[in-house]
């Protein structure tokens, strides 16, 4: 694109300089919604950009004073430069943005759950999964359901997307997919797939066919856990795998608030044990609560606040672990 005929005012008019290069508009995001200085190498890494395509959009941010640089030597950082009369509102909209998509997430999470009865699985696949979506690109919308249901399901979910698209001025596609499908998928399907963002349940490689035998259960200890041995399978591996890193405690408690705001009355007892338990317990006592086979440990585990914050390759290794239990 040709720039324009008539020059504007720089002291007026800075953003068009700021903003004016995609690799600009990358690297700001990354400084403002990475909370720690980082260095070239892995502002180029954060941002998705070559090497120097991010060392010359941090030239430019520190030229004009977005950035500022931390450190002696070679091995200098950069990071937001508060003291720049924009930073904080260039922030700010950073922040909505990320909000924006976390929000058309969060409302297919709630879709997927509000029928959990007759889904066995939902993701995200396709190019936004991948981040590499393109303007106006439908989201699809992969559901995972048993073969003599499954048209009944997608007329209910279609009839619910509706909304959804409405709300975040979207596109949704929906695919259907059964076991068998995903059984015999082929293997570019199977790498397109691999990708996929869970909503719920686990991610479409949990249903191929090294454990079709295995679905009943696997789905029992993932979604519902409504048997004791398989819940304290489940216990375990968070108690050892999980606890160990805090943000995990975090995100468990953020996702409880979210989930208490469309929880039906019954459930928000649970969930208010759980919020309770997670804001009092430390790591080491919450650790041998998982894993306590009291009355009271018994019943929560049913409803255990973990399940949603897993990433897939967690998912995976519960997967794992429970084929062997």
């Amino acid at each position: 694109m040709r720039p324009p005929k008539h020059r504007q005012s720089a002291r007026r008019t800075p953003l068009n300089r700021i903003l004016g290069t995609e690799a600009n508009v990358r690297a700001l995001r990354a400084v403002c919604l990475e909370p720690f200085p980082m260095s070239r190498t892995e502002l180029g890494r954060v941002a998705n950009l070559e090497a120097k395509g991010a060392h010359l959009a941090a030239h430019r941010l520190l030229e004009e004073g977005l950035l500022k640089l931390v450190g002696k030597g070679p091995r200098q950082q950069v990071e937001l430069n508060f003291n720049h009369p924009l930073a904080k509102d260039i922030q700010t909209l950073f922040h909505a943005e990320r909000a924006s998509v976390e929000g058309l997430v969060d409302s297919l999470k709630r879709l997927a759950r509000a029928h959990s009865h007759d889904l066995i699985g939902a993701w995200i696949q396709g190019p936004f999964a991948r981040g590499e979506d393109r303007l106006g690109e439908p989201i699809v919308l992969g559901v995972l359901g048993n073969s003599k249901s499954l048209s009944g399901l997608m007329r209910k979910l279609r009839k619910d997307l509706s909304q959804v698209e409405t709300s975040h001025d979207t596109t949704i596609e929906l695919v259907g997919h059964t076991r068998p499908d995903l059984a015999v998928a082929k293997p570019a399907e199977r790498r397109r797939l691999s990708d996929a963002l869970p909503l719920f349940g686990l991610t479409p490689s949990a249903f191929g066919p090294h454990n079709q035998d295995e679905y009943e259960n696997l789905r029992n200890t993932v979604v519902h856990g409504d048997r004791d041995k398989q819940q304290l399978v489940l216990a375990r591996f968070i108690a050892d795998r999980i606890l160990r890193d805090p943000a995990k405690v975090l995100a468990a408690r953020e996702f409880l608030a979210k989930r208490m705001e469309v929880a039906s009355e019954h459930e928000r007892h649970a969930l208010e044990e759980w919020a309770e338990i997670l804001n009092d317990m430390s790591s080491m006592r919450l650790k041998r609560f998982l894993l306590d086979e009291g009355e009271r440990a018994t019943r929560l585990r049913q409803s255990i606040p973990f399940l949603d914050i897993l990433n897939p390759k967690e998912r995976e290794e519960l997967l794992l672990l429970a084929r062997h239990t």
